[in-house]
């Protein structure tokens, strides 16, 4: 933990003559911050019917938290996602801690249907104003998205992974094919490009 720390704000060659005191926190990087918030929320993962059958599921890693709840029925499902993160709002406040409303997100997985006419009536009612929000200020309400983004795997709401896909691949374009387009230079080796290839781009095509 930072004990004892001082910085200074720089802007190329010049520095601010105030130098400010760091009375606590954590370093950016160090293994410090997911140890501690693992201790701290140890023992959430098995509160509020967490992961007690396969209603109910939460995943935690490094400071992120992900929180699965299934039904058949989209207003059922809302109602309990909301009950359960009031439930977590007044955990983390009684450890002095703060849920980030700006980084929350929400996604209903469902099939895909068309037409729209062939789902329930409850999906067709209730899915597109399916919302959350942050139980101390109601108008504050978390954005329901097709598509989240979850330690670099983006999860759309078919589980189909087509966005995942495309972001690698886009992903490993910009990597690879630079101003002077690498991947096609006649200069470079085939042994090389695939030594390229093999350190490159196949991890991030195959990621998650």
């Amino acid at each position: 933990m930072l004990h004892e720390k001082k910085f200074y704000v720089a802007h190329g060659q010049h520095k601010s003559s105030k130098t400010f005191k760091i009375d606590n926190g954590l370093q950016q990087g160090t293994v410090n911050s997911p140890v501690l918030f693992n201790i701290f929320i140890s023992d959430m993962l098995r509160l509020y019917g967490l992961n007690n059958n396969d209603h109910k599921m939460g995943i935690a890693f490094a400071d992120d938290l992900l929180i699965y709840i299934r039904h058949n029925k989209v207003s059922k499902l809302q109602v309990q996602l909301q009950e359960m993160f009031n439930r977590l709002q007044d955990y983390f406040h009684t450890w002095k801690l703060k849920v980030n409303i700006n980084k929350c997100e929400t996604i209903l997985f469902r099939p895909y249907v068309s037409p729209i006419s062939d789902v329930n009536n409850d999906v067709r009612t209730h899915a597109s104003k399916f919302h959350i929000h942050d139980s101390n200020n109601p108008d504050n309400k978390i954005p329901r998205k097709n598509v989240v983004r979850y330690l670099g795997l983006h999860l759309d709401f078919k589980l189909n992974y087509n966005e995942h896909i495309l972001s690698q691949i886009d992903k490993a374009q910009k990597s690879f094919l630079s101003n002077k387009r690498l991947f096609y230079s006649k200069d470079l080796d085939k042994c090389v490009k695939i030594l390229c290839y093999k350190l490159l781009i196949r991890p991030i095509l195959t990621y998650g």
